[in-house]
């Protein structure tokens, strides 16, 4: 089960890792991109996005909704959030709530 605060998101996501993430960015629709997870203290993620994909400059805003996923032992596990702190448009960080969910692969194509 989860303890009180919120370990059970190191089972599946850790530091260093490449994860996807899609960002809801208000009325104009989302971003999809990777990041890096740069710290996970519990529930608190820091990202850093890398690679071409971008947001458009300024549109990440605290509190925006978004999902993280990431592949492991063939399953894909995804984990809703909000950005908690915004470091600049590549660096923030994320508060991940609610459960992960595991979706196998053949369930997901």
């Amino acid at each position: 089960g989860m303890s009180a605060d919120g370990s059970e998101y190191g089972r599946y996501f850790e530091q260093l890792q490449k994860v996807n993430l899609t960002v809801r960015l208000g009325d104009t629709g989302s971003f999809d991109g990777t990041a890096a997870i740069t710290s996970l203290k519990g529930s608190l993620a820091w990202l850093e996005l890398f690679g071409a994909e971008q947001p458009p400059p300024n549109t990440l805003s605290e509190g925006a909704e978004v999902s993280v996923s990431v592949w492991t032992g063939g399953a894909l596990c995804r984990c809703d959030g909000r950005v908690e702190t915004l470091r600049d448009d590549r660096q923030f960080a994320i508060r991940l709530v609610g459960r992960v969910r595991e979706l196998q692969r053949r369930e997901y194509f």
